[in-house]
């Protein structure tokens, strides 16, 4: 779908859209935040009895699932990135919601068994020796490590936020 188009796109009009999907598929919809999230997603969904629905961001993900939810539509579930908001404290009282475990599925998949498989499909063994004695667990800590400063960085106006608000 073009940029352009996306960018108009809000709760509202992922609630029609998955109203009138309801008129022709009586299963279950599972909203997911982006198109990646589809792509993952798509592999462990049953197509006959599950559609999905992406909903270009999160914010329209919980409006939609909220619009559905006060309508008593049934069948509708929406998972999304817990992002910060476990950290933040930020509640979202939707009875079909599921966060991911971690800040995003990206991270949840990581720190999975999917790891050890991808290293030991495409990673190179004997530099996995060399510098981690081959074990995926020290692969897996080195890139948290790298990876802290900027999960920090992405935080900080989230934190500010909260912290000033809070504070005057």
């Amino acid at each position: 779908m073009a940029k352009q188009m996306i960018r108009h796109i809000d709760g509202y009009y992922i609630a029609a859209q998955i109203r009138l999907l309801r008129q022709v598929h009586k299963g279950t919809v599972l909203i997911l935040e982006g198109q990646d999230d589809a792509k993952i997603f798509d592999k462990f969904v049953d197509h006959s009895g599950c559609k999905t629905e992406v909903a270009f961001g999160k914010p329209n993900a919980l409006k939609a699932l909220d619009l559905l939810e006060d309508e008593g539509v049934l069948g509708v579930l929406a998972i999304v990135d817990s992002d910060f908001d476990r950290l933040l404290q930020t509640e979202n009282n939707l009875e079909n919601l599921y966060l991911t475990d971690l800040h995003d599925i990206d991270l949840t998949m990581f720190c999975s068994p999917a790891l050890e498989t991808y290293l030991r499909e495409h990673g190179d063994k004997a530099l996995l020796e060399k510098n981690f004695n081959d074990r995926s667990a020290d692969v897996r800590a080195r890139i948290m490590q790298a990876c802290l400063p900027l999960a920090c960085c992405r935080l900080e106006p989230f934190w500010f936020e909260i912290t000033h608000s809070r504070h005057g």
